[in-house]
């Protein structure tokens, strides 16, 4: 029952873990109207979709799974800006 428990804690922690990278990801980019553009063209550049990210808000339901819906097409633009953007520090591991 305990080793239960701990890989259920290690999975929260995993999970919140990539959330709040994401989150975070959201946030610088969404900072800054430079930030704005310079993740467009990074985007433009691994010929992601021409989409925005979207934030999620704590007072609709469903806007993490949008959040985390988007994120998912933006995978390699979030790569290529961190290779751009010395300031970006929020990189996704592999395994997010």
């Amino acid at each position: 029952m305990m080793f239960l428990f701990r890989v259920k804690y290690l999975q929260i922690i995993l999970y919140s873990s990539a959330l709040g990278n994401i989150r975070e990801t959201v946030k610088y980019v969404n900072g800054s109207t430079s930030r704005k553009e310079k993740f467009k063209l990074s985007a433009q550049q691994v010929n992601a979709s021409n989409l925005s990210l979207k934030a999620d808000v704590p007072t609709r339901w469903n806007s993490t799974f949008l959040m985390l819906e988007r994120a998912v097409k933006f995978r390699d633009a979030f790569d290529r800006l961190h290779e751009c953007d010395s300031s970006y520090k929020f990189l996704h591991s592999k395994e997010d």
